[in-house]
């Protein structure tokens, strides 16, 4: 009797675990034909065809991939944009070699690039509409060591780098540049540090249509999205995720734009950190931000601070989208309109 106990026993366990292995294989059987219906049916969340970057290497910038056309899409709806990027891997129409010494050059990261919106959106093209003047775009998410290798390329390109507008970003180019070059910076990537959720979750965005699909729907959601963001997996707008630099970080900031100055005439269009607005620490980003501007005034270099001209309005945070950093059409159109007022029209 204890035998055929032990045999009914095995039997039954045996039969759970094909049942269960049956279970698991139809759920993925099912989750990859959701998963390439999504990528059919909505080519816009497909991964593959998402917005991504050549890595710097020796003395190239970072750049976008050649003669290619990508999606720029934010799984919270905030934006879905074209960006197509020229035979130079620049966002840019217009042909950056044919550029002469009276016409700007922009250069910057991920504001200058136009994260988010369209090409004609951005404050290089609005810039050009406002003035009359031909206005190049060099913008791609780097560093102030960054910048100059896109200037440098502009030259190599042809291009007779006269005028210079460089738009520093305070929560991510004030660091120290001294005295050996520190590896390229992340391309708008957000800083996760060890969160094994956040990390999977970016590993997902990056290759499932599917999960792209869900968590743009889950984002419209707002007692869902709350619940996420109580559990960490949605990082809200006011949450900056950038160390706070110190008089040393400042210094060499003003310092590596100086030496800039020196090699091109530039002016430097200030972009605020949103950290001054929301969140709980405004008064060291204040800090930060006012000792800079002493900084580069030491140094006589010309600058335009956006942070005075967006609080004159009441609303600074207005000019960026709801659940992204980056500015939206609005900003970059005010932004074009400071510039403008600074160089005039041609």
């Amino acid at each position: 009797m204890e035998h055929q106990l032990d045999n009914t026993g095995i039997g039954m366990s045996g039969q759970k675990f094909r049942v269960g292995a049956i279970a698991f294989l139809s759920l993925i059987a099912t989750l990859t034909a959701l998963e390439f219906s999504v990528r059919m049916a909505l080519p816009a969340y497909n991964p593959a065809l998402h917005l991504r970057f050549e890595r710097a290497h020796g003395d190239m910038p970072p750049l976008g991939v050649r003669n290619s056309v990508h999606r720029l899409i934010k799984n919270s709806g905030d934006y879905d944009v074209t960006v197509r990027f020229n035979r130079y891997g620049l966002r840019d129409s217009q042909d950056l070699a044919n550029a002469g010494p009276d016409d700007y050059i922009v250069v910057g990261d991920s504001f200058a690039f136009g994260w988010g919106v369209e090409e004609n959106e951005r404050f290089s093209e609005r810039l050009r509409d406002l003035t009359g003047r031909r206005v190049f775009n060099l913008g791609i998410s780097a560093d102030i060591d960054g910048y100059e290798r896109l200037l440098d390329y502009a030259a190599r390109l042809g291009a007779r780098v006269g005028n210079v507008i460089l738009s520093v970003n305070m929560i991510d180019d004030v660091r120290n540049y001294e005295p050996a070059p520190k590896k390229q910076a992340a391309i708008a990537g957000p800083d996760v540090g060890g969160n094994t959720l956040i990390k999977i979750k970016l590993y997902l965005l990056a290759r499932s249509s599917l999960y792209f699909l869900m968590t743009n729907m889950v984002n419209r959601v707002d007692w869902l999205r709350k619940i996420l963001i109580r559990a960490g997996l949605i990082v809200p707008l006011e949450n900056v995720n950038s160390a706070t630099p110190g008089d040393r970080e400042i210094k060499s900031t003003a310092d590596r734009l100086a030496a800039l100055a020196r090699r091109f005439n530039i002016t430097f269009l200030i972009i605020p950190s949103r950290a001054l607005w929301v969140g709980n620490r405004g008064p060291e980003t204040d800090r930060v931000h006012r000792s800079l501007l002493r900084e580069l005034a030491k140094r006589h270099l010309d600058v335009i601070d956006m942070r005075p001209l967006m609080e004159a309005g009441g609303n600074p945070m207005g000019y960026h989208f709801l659940n992204d950093g980056h500015w939206r059409a609005a900003g970059h159109q005010f932004a074009a309109e400071a510039i403008a007022r600074k160089i005039g029209k041609r």
